[in-house]
């Protein structure tokens, strides 16, 4: 049975997100700012975004690091433009997709929000980097202040090689300072969830006053989830195939996206964890498999041979399996899903899906999926 994903009702169950929007009216709070520190901002100079130069560091960065994605260095402090001169940046060069390295030692906290919506609408990803790196000098960069929320914008946000992210208060001054403050506040914090940031870096960011820095190391700012290193997190949804319901996985890696769709029906479950790719990619690889299965907490199941042991459909390269009842409490509570494929060499091809968080989602989806003792 080749098992298709269909787009139909849908009830998300985790990652979902909204667009979100700066009212005119918190938008007149940008007196509200987060500028850099003095002894940081040694130029006031506006953001400025630039490929990198035409030299074997920038291009080696591009095909081995980035997979061609072109880098758009944004150094400087952010201001309410910032946004605005980025979108222009992009629509000018036609890139549908880039990664933005960031060094600036922040801004403007309304230019740094509307900065990481915009990164977020075009869909780009982010670093804290710089372009004088290379394997013999290792500048230096930050991404301090206001520059921490326009970094959490990225879908994909990398903590770069000998870089720091700050966080600190932000400052208010003027008539009605403190409703402002009470309503940025909110906005950050709704920003940060939407963002799919842990909102307890708005409380990390209030221990620290205006005139001074709290640093997040690399394992902080992961935990924090405002730097993932191009794990995403696994979203789970609900969604109805034929009046059936059935339970769709995903988590998308820096190198590779994976799948798992699980249906039940009058008979049993039935289990598919896919590789996704191209359909290119899902026609080569098809013809070269001799060994698929599935791993629950690292342990194999449904061990098969032959091109029979997969299920190739459009972009993704299915290894489908109807699954035991000894299999489904297996899957209930564990912490990975991994699919793998053989083609006779020494090498395993695959993708996985961290569980960790939407164990109750699964857990859930099993218990309703079919009365207790049907299997």
């Amino acid at each position: 049975m080749h098992f298709h994903d269909l787009h139909s009702t849908t009830a998300k169950m985790n990652g979902g997100r909204k667009k979100i929007t700066l009212t005119a009216k918190v938008c007149l709070a940008a007196a509200l700012t987060l500028a850099p520190m003095a002894a940081l901002a040694q130029t006031e100079t506006p953001m400025t975004f630039a490929p990198g130069a035409d030299n074997a560091n920038e291009f080696a960065k591009r095909v081995v690091i980035d997979h061609l994605v072109p880098r758009i260095y944004a150094v400087g402090v952010i201001t309410e433009d910032s946004a605005d001169r980025l979108r222009a940046y992009a629509h000018q060069r036609r890139l549908s997709h880039a990664k933005i390295v960031l060094d600036s030692p922040g801004g403007s906290l309304i230019g740094g929000l509307r900065l990481g919506m915009a990164i977020r609408d075009l869909e780009f990803d982010t670093e804290v980097g710089t372009e004088a790196w290379n394997e013999d000098n290792h500048a230096a960069s930050i991404c301090a202040s206001a520059c921490a929320y326009a970094f959490a914008g990225g879908v994909s946000r990398y903590y770069g090689l000998n870089s720091r992210i700050g966080v600190h208060q932000f400052a208010g001054s003027g008539a009605g300072s403190l409703r402002a403050g009470q309503e940025v506040s909110a906005l950050v914090v709704n920003y940060l969830h939407d963002m799919g940031v842990d909102t307890t870096a708005f409380a990390v960011a209030s221990r620290a006053t205006p005139d001074d820095m709290t640093w997040l190391d690399e394992p902080a700012a992961l935990q924090l989830g405002l730097a993932n290193n191009g794990t995403l997190p696994t979203i789970a949804e609900i969604k109805i195939s034929e009046g059936a319901p059935y339970l769709r996985l995903e988590q998308t890696r820096r190198e590779v996206t994976g799948r798992a769709l699980l249906m039940c029906g009058t008979k049993g479950y039935l289990l598919g964890v896919g590789v996704v790719t191209d359909a290119e990619t899902t026609t080569s690889r098809a013809k070269e498999v001799t060994r698929a299965y599935i791993e629950i907490d690292h342990r194999p199941f449904g061990v098969m041979t032959g091109p029979g042991s997969i299920q190739p459909s459009g972009d993704v390269i299915w290894v489908t399996r109807g699954v035991t009842k000894a299999e489904i409490q297996r899957l209930v509570g564990a912490r990975d899903l991994d699919v793998w494929t053989e083609n006779g060499g020494p090498m395993r091809w695959g993708a996985g899906i961290d569980l960790t968080k939407v164990q109750p989602q699964v857990a859930s989806f099993v218990a309703n999926c079919m009365p207790t003792g049907s299997l």
